[in-house]
């Protein structure tokens, strides 16, 4: 029997030694391309409050999400910043925040450095403080308002960012109010820095860092790794197969997409909230000369008017992003399917103007 045992120690010391290299000693990103793989959580979704590991800064030279590791890959050297709720945004002990942003990736924005995004520009201008609540979803009822901290410190203004990709999945509610049972937990709980470091211990070891690190690379070697649609050195994340689908979507179903909408600024309004919706184009949508196609989409077009007629505060996005692409100012990463910091700063303006023009800090 002992020999068994001496023998299978034997057998998994490389992997006891391999596992303990990566957790002990190695730094947190050393099998990563880019903060998002080192810091988002996979198991421990349930026993952590956001979606990063908390309290961590991280500067690394990164790749966009489409051109890693190839030929079309653009090195941009970004910091990482997170919160001790695990989001991406500086940590302070705020109990209320004027502006709320839920989003999805375009808000945490992961190949653009800490102080160039949204949140960082909105609150600079502003001198208002902004909370980037991302990743989150359009369902606002389900992670904004079953938030305990939002909850009873509602902030002035609601920013939701919906990406063009996503809006068609908006989801339909008749009441935005809290889910009876919170789901999420309280900071408390993991103030705790031992049952945190545990957690975090566990949901490292789930990832398997090196073991996907090595499955990355053998399949860079076999040639079996995907590749994303280019023109030149520009990198799609669907192509034009995205606008196809897009295009399709019925003037009537953009009009109830406009309802949906309005039924959340109705809602939060409802609370004493203000709401600003910010739909943010695909590279595809704004870029769709270089695909080969002949005409511009309309979808997103035609949603914001409908929108502007039915008095839901939106941001013309389309309009801006054509503009600055047309004066030769490149709005996306060139490796990545996300706005860069000239997107972000452009669109800012816009809604910085909005913000001021409705008095929406001011009036509560």
């Amino acid at each position: 029997m002992k020999k068994l045992i001496l023998k299978t120690l034997l057998f998994l010391s490389p992997f006891i030694l391999f596992i303990g290299l990566d957790l002990f000693i190695l730094p947190e990103d050393f099998f990563h391309y880019r903060q998002l793989e080192t810091l988002y959580v996979i198991k421990m979704s349930d026993k952590l409050p956001g979606p990063y590991y908390p309290n961590r800064i991280i500067t690394r030279s990164v790749e966009g999400a489409l051109g890693y590791r190839t030929p079309f890959a653009v090195k941009e050297t970004v910091t990482w910043i997170t919160d001790r709720y695990g989001y991406r945004t500086k940590d302070r002990d705020l109990n209320h925040y004027d502006i709320v942003i839920v989003g999805e990736s375009d808000i945490y924005a992961e190949k653009t450095d800490q102080e160039n995004l949204l949140s960082v520009v909105l609150e600079n201008e502003l001198h208002a403080s902004v909370y980037p609540l991302a990743p989150s979803s359009d369902e606002l009822k389900n992670k904004f308002l079953s938030l305990k901290r939002f909850h009873d410190n509602p902030p002035k203004l609601v920013i939701l960012a919906r990406n063009e990709r996503y809006i068609t999945s908006l989801k339909d509610f008749l009441n935005l109010r809290p889910p009876q049972n919170n789901q999420y937990i309280d900071l408390p709980l993991i103030n705790n820095n031992l049952l945190l470091q545990y957690y975090l211990l566990l949901d490292r070891f789930h990832k398997s860092n090196m073991l996907n690190y090595i499955k990355s690379r053998s399949r860079e070697l076999t040639g079996t790794r995907p590749m994303y649609p280019h023109v030149n050195d520009e990198l799609f994340f669907d192509g034009k197969s995205i606008l196809e689908r897009i295009e399709t979507v019925d003037i009537n179903y953009v009009h109830d997409i406009a309802l949906t909408l309005k039924k959340y600024k109705e809602s939060l309004n409802s609370l004493g909230i203000e709401f600003i919706f910010l739909p943010i184009p695909i590279k595809e949508n704004i870029l769709f000369a270089k695909l080969g196609i002949p005409t511009q989409p309309q979808f997103l077009r035609k949603l914001i008017t409908e929108l502007n007629s039915m008095g839901v505060t939106t941001i013309d996005t389309q309009k801006i992003f054509e503009e600055s692409t047309k004066q030769s100012s490149a709005v996306f990463h060139k490796d990545d399917n996300h706005w860069n910091a000239t997107g972000i700063k452009v669109v800012s303006r816009d809604l910085i103007e909005k913000i001021r023009k409705g008095k929406m800090l001011s009036r509560f």
